[in-house]
């Protein structure tokens, strides 16, 4: 039996020989000048390069890679959308900006394999609050008018419905909207105040099954569910915003040291730090 060290090396090694795309892995960190910065690298923690640079003291957050690789979503500030395109050699193409009227405020996004965006918006001081697509050229609302901002979204594996979560009076919903009727939402995780708030939130690729981690808990718990509800959690490690790599089989994630964040990938057993100084993140392709 070989070694888990050993077995994660050659996992790695492996990766990385055979594909000739950019690094998958994205990460926002913080460079000179304070500036906001997008850097992709490889699952080993090799071949790390920087794919953006933003203006100084302004913050990256939720973060996303459309599968397959090629396109970077995130959110400068609280009110732009940003997407970079980048090539297989993870060289900057082009940046542009997801069209929006003036002051709206973003929480969420999330990409799927056809390059369709989806993402929480809220605009008019908060009085319109909606779930949108943008296509690449032009934004939707899919559902509109909702009492409260959407502050996750996560597309369902196949592509027919979404994930969203939103408080309420009571606390927390998990709501899932399938594409042919989005209004009609089902609410398939309710967590009651007094309660933890959701800070990150992904869906696996392989199996119908949530990663969560709560704001006063370093962990990643994957959360099972169904058109029913949610199954029992599973804790998979200890750090906070927790991604699966596109088989699952190994994860992704962040753990807080006493100089910031170190991004980490997990197989099995085997753990390796691949960088340090880590904002939000992302496993594309």
């Amino acid at each position: 039996m070989k070694h888990p060290l050993c077995w994660l090396a050659m996992t790695f090694a492996s990766l990385a020989a055979t594909s000739n795309a950019a690094p998958p892995i994205a990460y926002a960190k913080v460079g000179a000048g304070n500036a906001s910065e997008i850097w992709l690298v490889q699952p080993d923690g090799s071949g790390a390069l920087r794919v953006y640079r933003g203006p100084s003291k302004v913050s990256v957050s939720d973060l996303d890679v459309r599968p397959g690789g090629g396109q970077i979503a995130f959110i400068e500030g609280i009110t732009a959308i940003k997407v970079v395109t980048y090539n297989s050699a993870g060289v900057q193409q082009r940046v542009e900006i997801v069209p929006q009227p003036t002051g709206c405020r973003n929480a969420g996004l999330d990409f799927k394999a056809d390059g369709e965006l989806l993402f929480g918006q809220s605009c008019s001081g908060g009085t319109s609050r909606n779930v949108n697509i943008w296509d690449g050229s032009a934004v939707s609302t899919v559902i509109g008018n909702l009492d409260s901002q959407p502050s996750k979204v996560r597309w369902l594996r196949d592509g027919s419905g979404f994930l969203w979560e939103t408080a309420t009076a009571s606390g927390l919903d998990v709501r899932k909207s399938d594409l042919g009727n989005p209004s009609s939402w089902t609410v398939i995780w309710h967590i009651p105040y007094p309660t933890n708030t959701i800070v990150y939130f992904d869906v696996a690729h392989q199996s119908d099954a949530m990663l969560v981690s709560f704001g006063s808990s370093a962990q990643v718990q994957q959360v099972p569910f169904d058109f029913a509800g949610v199954g029992q959690p599973t804790v998979l490690a200890a750090g906070q915003d927790g991604h699966d790599s596109p088989d699952d089989s190994q994860l992704l994630y962040r753990v807080q040291t006493h100089q910031g964040w170190n991004l980490v990938v997990k197989s099995g057993a085997a753990v390796k730090t691949i960088a340090s100084g880590a904002g939000v993140t992302d496993w594309g392709n």
